[in-house]
């Protein structure tokens, strides 16, 4: 779990006697260091409100400047003073929700993974400057092969073009629209009102929902291969019309009358899998869309709110 998550998380439960979300991250980070200075590192209110949000990482040079003056038990009463009510359950409720175990007090459970974040900020590799990104109308994708380790050949230069993201075992923020419906698909089909989190679910649907996360991640992996390697505008435009491409050619089978909404999604995946998608330049790259990397895109979509295994009659 990142900063982002972490503090959007904590904010509407605690974070009540700030102005502003910045205000409350600032109090939060502050709380998670023995440094006094810790909040005074010339961020504007703009990169801080970014931070909150997510849109930016928190900068790896404040990372490494506290990760040896870390307090978890500071943060830890920090957020335990403020958990007030029925503030602790809904907590507890919202960490199970995002496949967090719960195996101590929620505070702790927070302040560990605070400075787990904030660590893994501070050892992270800074990126190197890269070459200029060449333009995807510019190259014969044709003549490129991606191989099963992510590599590909472009003027001559092998690359790599993506590295297969290793799935999380908390369930990331941007996973939160396919994997809530996901759960009311399989509560559907067992007939049931919901299952509150994965670790809630049988067996045999814990084994489905792993894989189908993975598929995810395959797709994931691609769509970040084609934002690094290429230009950015191009990447997004290219990988969006490989999502509409795939829209149109399952859109049928999502409306389909089905007997559940399991049976839905074993539909919809096995149709995503057996079509030819020719919408999207990428379409063109020998090797880069495997059956799981288009069950993945579905998932997508579902994130996207443009398809749903579950219908209101259901």
């Amino acid at each position: 779990m990142d900063v982002s998550t972490i503090a959007k998380t904590l904010s509407p439960l605690i974070g009540g006697e700030y102005d502003k979300p910045q205000d409350f991250l600032i109090a939060l980070l502050d709380s998670v260091s023995n440094d006094e200075d810790a909040t005074v590192f010339g961020f504007s209110d703009d990169n801080l409100r970014r931070f909150y949000n997510g849109s930016r990482t928190l900068t790896q040079d404040y990372a490494v400047l506290i990760s040896g003056k870390l307090n978890i038990e500071k943060c830890s009463s920090f957020i335990y003073n403020r958990l007030l009510d029925d503030s602790p359950i809904a907590l507890e409720q919202q960490l199970l929700n995002q496949g967090v175990a719960i195996e101590k007090d929620v505070s702790e459970i927070c302040a560990d993974l605070l400075v787990t974040a904030i660590l893994t900020i501070a050892s992270s590799t800074k990126a190197k400057t890269k070459k200029a990104k060449p333009k995807l109308s510019e190259i014969d994708l044709a003549k490129i092969r991606i191989s099963n380790d992510g590599n590909f050949t472009i003027n001559n230069e092998v690359k790599k073009f993506f590295n297969d993201l290793p799935v999380p075992i908390e369930i990331a923020a941007d996973e939160m629209g396919y994997v809530t419906i996901l759960l009311s698909a399989y509560a559907n089909a067992d007939q049931l009102d919901n299952y509150q989190n994965p670790k809630s679910l049988p067996l045999a649907r814990q084994k489905d929902f792993k894989k189908q996360r993975e598929n995810y991640y395959k797709a994931e992996s691609i769509r970040r291969g084609v934002r690094d390697n290429f230009m950015p505008d191009e990447g997004v435009e290219h990988f969006q019309d490989l999502k509409n491409d795939m829209y149109d050619g399952i859109i049928e089978i999502v409306e389909d009358e089905h007997e559940d909404a399991v049976m839905r999604l074993k539909a919809v995946l096995k149709q995503s899998s057996i079509i030819t998608l020719n919408g999207s330049i990428l379409s063109f790259m020998p090797g880069l869309l495997g059956n799981s990397a288009k069950k993945g895109i579905c998932h997508m979509l579902v994130n996207d709110g443009r398809i749903s295994w579950v219908t209101k009659d259901e």
